[in-house]
């Protein structure tokens, strides 16, 4: 599960590197919604997420341009974060340790190790225990993306009952690279209902629906037991 993911990473980290706070964050995208999670130590107050957007817009410029983990200590008084010393000070943010979550070269996101009751300079074991999670914790997070977005996809054809066009065609593209591999021979065969605008215009779209229905149902049950049927179109089907 997605959110288990990041309550394990978050928590695991806490209890292995020397920190206050752990966040991960990944940015929205147009295929995933934005992800924020925390854990934090038990006498440490936690960071609404509203009040340090600015200063994740800064660590993620700095570390996209370094591409690996980076350490922040005496942060309330450095340049780079002026303009986040008010709330660095309010949540008594001494020094943070950043990395990235790269997957397959792309920068999705970022854990935060916020060092809260002292300075903190974290030492080359603990970066490269950081640096290790974040590859795991990255691969996790888009497996656990990825099955959410195969569960959540449509397999069937709700009016027909055949299979989707979406998975007729992984279907038909993993036989395809299969009969490349193994050299045997494959068919595909391709059904469309012929005028099919004249009947949705002269008889209406649930006349046109019922004709779709009834061509599935005809198609599934004359073709060879195990062959993949599907409707690929609006009046076609495979």
């Amino acid at each position: 599960d997605y959110n288990d993911v990041l309550e394990v990473s978050t928590s695991c980290l806490l209890k292995t590197i020397q920190g206050d706070r752990c966040l991960i964050w990944v940015p929205g995208s147009e295929e995933w919604e934005e992800t924020q999670h925390a854990s934090c130590r038990k006498t440490i107050s936690p960071c609404p997420w509203e009040k340090i957007d600015g200063l994740n817009t800064i660590l993620w410029q700095l570390i996209s341009e370094a591409k690996d983990t980076v350490s922040f200590e005496k942060i309330q008084t450095s340049p780079l974060f002026a303009l986040q010393r008010d709330m660095l000070e309010f949540f008594s943010v001494q020094s943070i340790l950043v990395c990235p979550l790269i997957y397959k070269s792309t920068q999705i996101g970022m854990i935060m190790i916020h060092s809260c009751q002292e300075e903190n300079s974290w030492n080359p074991e603990e970066i490269s225990l950081l640096s290790t999670v974040a590859g795991h914790t990255a691969v996790a997070l888009q497996n656990a993306r990825h099955f959410s977005k195969a569960q959540t996809r449509e397999l069937k054809d709700q009016l027909t009952g055949l299979e989707s066009p979406q998975f007729f065609e992984e279907r038909l593209a993993v036989e395809m690279r299969n009969a490349n591999q193994q050299n045997y021979p494959l068919c595909l065969g391709l059904l469309y209902v012929n005028d099919f605008q004249d009947i949705v215009m002269t008889q209406g779209q649930t006349a046109a629906e019922t004709v779709l229905h009834k061509v599935g149902f005809l198609v599934k049950t004359h073709v060879r037991k195990g062959s993949v049927v599907g409707r690929t179109g609006n009046e076609e089907f495979g």
